[in-house]
């Protein structure tokens, strides 16, 4: 099991450099901590660096506001079984892989990729400890457990080389692992994309 779970964290990697190359180009929401808040837990990297970070927030900003005005499409896999809503001005992709599927949504400097592959364990409930085992290199700020529609998922800060400071949730659902690697400017708008996901 750890190997496989190596192999597929070293492609989601390879995967994000993908992302990163692209967009340089161009049911309630519930906490299973229930001591915490989602969005102070989203939102606890306060200072903005001038430059990009500041740019990706004003444009996370005003992607949050077009889902709360509901200008919003909805995206569906019928093959996995799942939809959820996002911006409608954002710009939709999705390729296969030899392990898994990627989807990437963007508008300018601001989105997220989300990483599917089979998973050889049905419902596992992924852990910090559980990344550890698996992927010891792999750093794993602020971890919280959190629910989406019926999967239970770890929302963490981790770092990339290429992206700096990353926005993880990783959970399984009828064995697939989804993993989602966004940028930290985009968590408020993130949390309102996952209130409306759902499981067929």
């Amino acid at each position: 099991m750890g190997k496989r779970f190596l192999l597929t964290f070293v492609l989601a990697l390879t995967a994000i450099g993908g992302l990163v190359f692209w967009l340089n180009k161009k049911q309630d929401f519930n906490l299973f901590n229930q001591n915490a808040d989602i969005k102070s837990a989203f939102n606890k990297p306060a200072g903005l660096i001038a430059g990009a970070d500041e740019i990706r927030k004003e444009e996370g900003d005003k992607q949050l506001e077009a889902i709360e005005s509901g200008r919003v499409k909805t995206y569906s896999d019928p093959e996995l079984g799942f939809s959820f809503d996002y911006p409608d001005s954002f710009n939709v992709g999705s390729y296969d892989e030899d392990a898994g599927k990627v989807i990437i949504l963007q508008n300018n400097n601001v989105g997220f990729q989300l990483y599917i592959t089979p998973f050889d364990e049905a419902d596992t409930v992924i852990t910090p400890e559980r990344l550890k085992q698996d992927i010891p290199d792999l750093s794993i700020e602020e971890p919280i457990q959190i629910a989406i529609d019926k999967a239970i998922g770890l929302v963490f800060l981790s770092d990339s080389e290429s992206l700096g400071k990353t926005r993880e949730i990783w959970w399984v659902h009828q064995s697939h692992l989804y993993q989602i690697t966004t940028y930290t400017e985009f968590d408020n708008a993130m949390v309102e994309i996952l209130k409306s996901w759902v499981f067929n």
